[in-house]
């Protein structure tokens, strides 16, 4: 009963348990290769080799996830470059427009400035006229739809 009772409150230990700072036993170390399935003891030079083995793959990984990083970030660059570009040309292409648009009004605007140059001249021309047939004493009409 007692040893129900001891085992029931969870303080048990098993016999041979070793406490987490112990150095593992060479009888140990065998009991657990051959409960692990290995028939003898791993030698050392092998878990050297392991230890070896797990920290290239360690730098091998470490090379791989800051190559990854720098293609990651080098995508990045670049996107951010296309978009800067296409930002730029449709700023370019507005600006174009905004030129093509002041020349065009600029042309409307001289084209209608010849207009009146030219219907203020007529305008003369023909006041000359009426000015030359008054001295003449011709009957003189303005036609003010010509103007």
């Amino acid at each position: 009963q007692a040893g129900r009772q001891q085992s029931s409150r969870g303080q048990g230990t098993q016999a041979g348990a070793r406490t987490p700072g112990e150095p593992v036993s060479d009888e140990t170390r065998r009991y657990q290769a051959g409960a692990s399935g290995h028939s003898q003891e791993v030698p050392k030079d092998v878990t050297k080799d392991l230890s070896r083995v797990n920290k290239a793959e360690a730098r091998a990984m470490k090379k791989a996830a800051a190559a990854q990083a720098k293609r990651e970030q080098e995508a990045r660059r670049a996107a951010r470059a296309r978009s800067e570009e296409a930002q730029r040309q449709a700023q370019e292409a507005q600006r174009i427009e905004r030129e093509q648009e002041a020349a065009r009004q600029a042309q409307e605007h001289a084209l209608q400035e010849a207009k009146a140059l030219r219907a203020r001249q007529e305008a003369e021309n023909a006041g000359n006229g009426n000015a030359q047939n008054a001295a003449d004493g011709k009957n003189v009409k303005i036609d003010l739809i010509d103007l």
